[in-house]
């Protein structure tokens, strides 16, 4: 499940609403933000479904990975991060380069595909899953983020950064997700929203979900699309 629309199209969303739940030293949301470029900047809400077959779920051949494509007009060497967040504070961090570059109809397309979960990750999942109430994992994923991060490799220039904030899908919707930009208070429009509460369109046969962004900065323009 992805998205068309362009960051001019997307709703805005205020920094500071989520800064709190990102790491704001060296590296983190704000610190990155401000060092820019700015249109790199975007907000993932997403819906999650953890209703698992439980044979599914209990294979030893069972796998728990998170799939990114990326898309360019440029070639580039990239690196991405995925920081694990709790209570505003990094857990845990995967650095991994992308290796798989392929030229399609005038496109540099850079693939990172099943990229496994840490133990960290799978554990946390398995946790989340046990809880009896729905509110309850809401409660708990209040507080759990992700932030990824696509560099150049040598210039170390954020080319794209995404925010991941999180919510339990209800169990007849399955998992969906809508994207933001995010925008400092001065370059907040007037359509900006209170909070990222807006649902986007699910699909019901699928158990899982991808989003995707676009940023335009001055040295380069790179989409991605981001499977889990």
């Amino acid at each position: 499940m992805g998205s068309n629309n362009s960051p001019s199209q997307l709703e805005d969303i205020d920094l500071r609403q989520i800064s709190d739940k990102f790491p704001s030293n060296k590296g983190g949301l704000k610190d990155l933000y401000d060092e820019g470029p700015q249109d790199a900047f975007f907000l993932v809400k997403f819906w999650a479904d953890l209703n698992i077959p439980p044979q599914l779920e209990e294979a030893d051949n069972s796998f728990y990975g998170v799939s990114s494509h990326l898309e360019s007009l440029e070639s580039m060497e990239l690196t991405c991060s995925t920081k694990v967040c709790s209570f505003g504070k990094q857990v845990v961090e995967k650095i991994e380069a992308i290796e798989d570059v392929s030229f399609v109809n005038g496109h540099y397309i850079y693939r990172l595909d099943r990229s496994e979960m840490c133990p960290y990750m799978i554990n946390f999942i398995h946790k989340l899953k046990d809880l009896p109430e729905k509110y309850m994992m809401n409660s708990v994923l209040e507080n759990f983020t992700i932030l990824q991060v696509i560099s150049h490799r040598h210039t170390n220039e954020t080319l794209l950064c995404i925010a991941f904030v999180f919510e339990i899908s209800d169990n007849d919707v399955g998992p969906s997700h809508n994207i933001y930009r995010l925008v400092k208070p001065s370059e907040s429009s007037s359509n900006s929203s209170s909070s990222p509460t807006t649902t986007s369109s699910s699909s019901t046969s699928s158990s899982s979900s991808s989003s995707s962004a676009t940023s335009a900065s001055s040295a380069s323009t790179i989409r991605g699309n981001i499977r889990v």
